[in-house]
């Protein structure tokens, strides 16, 4: 099953939605903690599953001697 997967960055919150192709929500994941919420359990594995893997590319991207959101200090 194909889920729709939106980030949403708001109000200090980094989140992965997942819905189906009607709009109705299934899930979602926290980006920064990776804890998966699943609304709907009968499409259960496959919220976990994508949802997952997406958490995963995410990581993948993200350079590993600093955080998206650290920016460097100027040196006086």
């Amino acid at each position: 099953m194909e889920l729709h997967i939106t980030r949403w960055k708001r109000y200090g919150h980094d989140r992965l939605y997942a819905s189906l192709s009607d709009g109705t929500a299934v899930g979602w994941a926290d980006v920064r903690t990776g804890a998966i919420t699943v609304l709907r359990a009968d499409y259960r594995n496959d919220v976990i599953a994508q949802l997952t893997q997406h958490l995963q590319n995410l990581s993948e991207t993200a350079p590993a001697d600093r955080t998206p959101d650290t920016e460097a200090r100027p040196v006086l």
